[in-house]
């Protein structure tokens, strides 16, 4: 709630590409115990974007969903959150605009600080939406998460989109308004715009994932006069399993002087992370894809709870934010829908995985038309003149 008008999360829609890589298969191609990354790591596998799909035919699948039962007339305002744009200078929400046919009168804008970016989008969007309650906002999450072959972030790629309708008096999620914000400059994990995949330094991004979520989590307490106790469920930023469940016991030992026990870790955090370790890291994303499996997986037991969601952006900043979720969520959602997306999914080999990773598109302006790989949704069916050009599979 922000002022005395209940604002949040009124529908959400997910997609995730149909293609995925297991990462069993991943490990032993590159000479790694595969057990490393099923049981200890936590990842099963991470969703691969074909040749003929980017962050703008993701987003549009995400959106279609998220807009089913919404007046799109009523969409005043397009934030795309994403690090993985496709263009430098005209927002990734301008071609979902288009394709979408929303109001011309929709302000359009696109985000960008690392992982965070989601969040900021969230923000912004409730900030509109105190002075235009009668509005809804459109909010894209979409990523490619892509690193260079043989490398240490290799296996924590994925890909994806969520989409949600901001609105007051939401169906699903009322956003509070306290929350923990931590900010400093810091190079754990950045992209010069001449590179195609990012450089990282792993080990002090996770020190500062730590780092962040204490700071953050102490300054929302201490905002909203609430202790650990108060917090039914946590959602994370998940960037590897591992390190969610390594930044919560830190979190859980600091405040409450004894290690966390298995019950209370999985109650916390298990339902939550189910989807993102099928998925892996879609970067803007991956907190709301974490939050749509809590609801998902939860079969309607999590009315009327608070969440906590830790938002890491590297770069860096942090946020810690809470919110409660409304009675009925669960017949808003498309659970069915959700799950199948991520069953049907085809598997596919390293030797295809790699060649995806490596195809380079023309930037010389030549016109191409890329081979049909995705068959339903929306498709990104060639370039021409410097152009995309998208189309309806």
């Amino acid at each position: 709630m922000i002022g005395m008008t209940k604002l949040g999360i009124d529908a959400i829609g997910f997609y995730t590409p149909g293609y995925c890589l297991a990462l069993s298969d991943w490990a032993l191609a590159r000479g790694k115990d595969p057990n490393r990354y099923n049981s200890s790591w936590g990842q099963q596998a991470m969703s691969v974007p074909s040749v003929d799909e980017d962050v703008v035919s993701m987003a549009m699948d995400a959106s279609s969903i998220a807009l089913k039962d919404i007046d799109k007339d009523n969409v005043a305002l397009l934030l795309f959150a994403t690090e993985t744009s496709v263009d430098a200078a005209k927002s990734a929400g301008m071609f979902v605009h288009n394709m979408l046919q929303l109001s011309p009168a929709c302000r359009v804008l696109e985000l960008k600080q690392a992982c965070y970016a989601g969040t900021g989008g969230l923000m912004l969007g409730l900030t509109f939406l105190k002075a235009h309650p009668d509005k809804k906002v459109l909010l894209i999450c979409s990523d490619i998460a892509k690193y260079p072959l043989g490398s240490a972030g290799e296996a924590s790629g994925g890909a994806g989109s969520i989409a949600m309708v901001l609105s007051a008096n939401p169906r699903i999620l009322t956003i509070e308004p306290y929350s923990g914000v931590y900010a400093q400059d810091s190079m754990d994990f950045w992209r010069p715009t001449y590179k195609q995949v990012p450089l990282v330094n792993s080990r002090l991004s996770c020190n500062l994932y730590i780092k962040f979520l204490l700071n953050t989590f102490a300054a929302y307490c201490q905002k909203a006069q609430r202790s650990l106790n108060d917090i039914d469920h946590f959602c994370y930023h998940l960037s590897v399993p591992q390190l969610v469940h390594s930044a919560h016991k830190h979190l859980y030992q600091k405040l409450q002087g004894h290690a966390i026990s298995k019950a209370v870790l999985d109650k916390h955090l298990k339902n939550s992370m189910r989807y993102g370790v099928r998925v892996g890291n879609i970067y803007t994303g991956s907190l709301y894809l974490s939050l749509l499996s809590l609801l998902d997986n939860s079969d309607g037991t999590a009315a009327e709870k608070r969440i906590g969601f830790y938002s890491y952006g590297s770069g860096s900043i942090g946020e810690f934010f809470s919110g409660t979720t409304v009675k009925g969520y669960h017949n808003v959602l498309r659970k069915d829908h959700n799950q199948n997306v991520l069953a049907n999914r085809v598997q596919i080999t390293v030797d295809t995985y790699e060649a995806w990773h490596n195809y380079l598109y023309p930037e010389d302006g030549t016109a191409v038309n890329l081979p049909v790989h995705k068959k339903k949704g929306c498709r990104l069916k060639g370039l021409a003149s410097h152009k995309r050009i998208y189309e309806k599979a």
